[in-house]
């Protein structure tokens, strides 16, 4: 559930709350409103931070400050990326509770109120305003704020649709990039990164000012905790940025990202681990990641564990045949063709003692010649279905094309797969096919895709061919037959 949708309960005090902001303060109205301000913001739903604002510069103190209190609490349970979206909320209206009051506060309210009471919730949220005047008030009194908790609020408003508020933001948070303040910043590297998706600013220019203090060895004991952003983009773009900076950060970036939950971040800092960890270490991270269940990770690993032991590459690459992903085994083939080796004969080899093993069968396929025909045609009649679809391929790939239409008869295997597999090659010897003989298949079909494919094989026969048995398919009393 978005945390921007009020609970049933909440939103009823909401509605409770904008009728009793709207009427002159009295004293058990006042009350009254207290204790729905109270009671939204013990609820912890940051979606009522908009009611709850309707009760700032109220002329009752007491509104006031319960109001004031109550934003300084909620502002804190908002994730930074959220505060995106809070900006959008409070930049136009929200469900109809935020007040004309809020509307209506003008800029030297702001400025009088801020300078007296130092009240830096408030002007956290003030930056949101929809008033670009009260914007410039509320950054202008942030500038000045050094506790950390202003700064995600300053990076938002770098990306401002007033060039000055905008202008003034980026000047304030490059002023604050310092020794000192970075471990502030290391807080926010989620949100500094994801500002760079809105394309209103540039804002590369404040990332690498970033990243350069961040990579100082100074300040290593930090880069492992910036390197926790929990969004995707943001998580793979910090990680880019660090790898183009040279360094002593990249073993530890390379260390940390070849472990993360990420696939694109461990796949990044594969292809940069030759250059950067020493050759042992290099082993010991390819073989791990080796057994790595995303295949683009498992390929990288295959390629650096073939860099960093050249003398080995072909051992390597011969493991890789066997790997399940189709595309990391036509990887390996190319790298042992290179170096002269018949990778056929090691699939035959292997198929020889484990000839249920669909890898090596699938290897085959891609590899084999007309020799291997009669192999594939014994798994035709494999009880996998798999095994099946794979011989199909082998026989279109080596075999004539009097023995691929030779193939028509599985267009009636009990398996979609099979008939898939059959399909695609009978398209390859379309107009050999003759028409007659497939047309009689569609008595014996059992599955709408056998009926199917059998409908646009004819198709592919010819058009002129294939219109007298198109005709008497739609004159079926096979429904779904004469629909298609």
């Amino acid at each position: 559930m978005s945390i921007w949708k009020l609970t049933k309960e909440a939103e009823e005090d909401a509605k409770q709350l904008y009728g009793f902001i709207r009427q002159p303060p009295f004293l058990a109205s006042t009350r009254r409103t207290c204790t729905l301000i109270y009671r939204l913001t013990e609820s912890g739903e940051p979606a009522a931070i908009p009611s709850v604002a309707s009760g700032l510069f109220s002329p009752d103190e007491a509104i006031h400050n319960a109001a004031s209190s109550g934003i300084a609490k909620l502002l804190t349970l908002v994730p930074s990326l959220e505060l995106i979206r809070l900006n959008e909320l409070l930049g136009g209206s929200y469900y109809g509770y935020v007040s004309e009051r809020w509307n209506r506060i003008n800029p030297n309210q702001v400025e009088s109120y801020l300078k007296e009471t130092n009240d830096v919730g408030v002007g956290n949220l003030l930056s949101f305003h929809k008033s670009g005047y009260v914007r410039q008030a509320a950054i202008s009194f942030l500038s000045g704020v050094e506790s950390g908790e202003e700064l995600r609020f300053l990076l938002v408003r770098q990306n401002d649709w007033v060039g000055t508020i905008s202008t003034q933001a980026q000047s304030m948070v490059r002023n604050k990039m310092t020794d000192r303040y970075l471990k502030h910043f290391v807080g926010e590297t989620n949100l500094l990164f994801h500002l760079l998706q809105c394309k209103r600013r540039d804002l590369s220019k404040t990332v690498s000012m970033y990243i350069d203090l961040l990579t100082e060895s100074q300040h290593r004991h930090l880069l492992k905790d910036a390197f926790k952003p929990s969004c995707k983009w943001s998580s793979r773009k910090f990680v880019e940025y660090l790898l183009c900076r040279k360094g002593d950060h990249l073993a530890e970036t390379v260390r940390s990202g070849v472990v993360s939950d990420d696939v694109v971040i461990r796949c990044m800092c594969l292809r940069h681990a030759s250059e950067i960890l020493p050759n042992d270490e290099c082993v010991e991270v390819a073989n791990k990641l080796l057994l790595d269940k995303f295949a683009p990770v498992r390929q990288e690993a295959y390629e650096l564990k073939a860099r960093s032991t050249p003398a080995e590459s072909n051992n390597i690459w011969k493991h890789g045949l066997l790997d399940t992903s189709r595309s990391l085994r036509e990887t390996a083939m190319f790298y042992l063709r290179k170096s002269g080796i018949d990778v056929a004969f090691i699939y035959r080899e292997h198929l020889a003692g484990f000839p249920n093993c669909l890898t090596a069968l699938s290897g085959l396929v891609s590899s084999g010649s007309q020799t291997d025909i009669e192999l594939f045609s014994q798994y035709l009649d494999s009880p996998f279905a798999s095994r099946r679809a794979e011989a199909i391929r082998g026989i279109d790939r080596v075999g004539s094309q009097t023995r691929v239409l030779g193939l028509q008869r599985f267009l009636l295997d009990e398996s979609a797969r099979v008939v898939r597999a059959t399909h695609e090659q009978l398209l390859t010897v379309g107009k050999a096919i003759e028409p007659e003989f497939l047309f009689g298949l569609v008595g014996e079909c059992k599955t709408q895709i056998a009926k199917n494919s059998i409908l646009h094989l004819l198709l592919k026969s010819g058009k002129w061919s294939a219109m007298s048995y198109l005709i008497r398919a739609a004159a079926s009393p096979d429904g779904t037959l004469a629909e298609l």
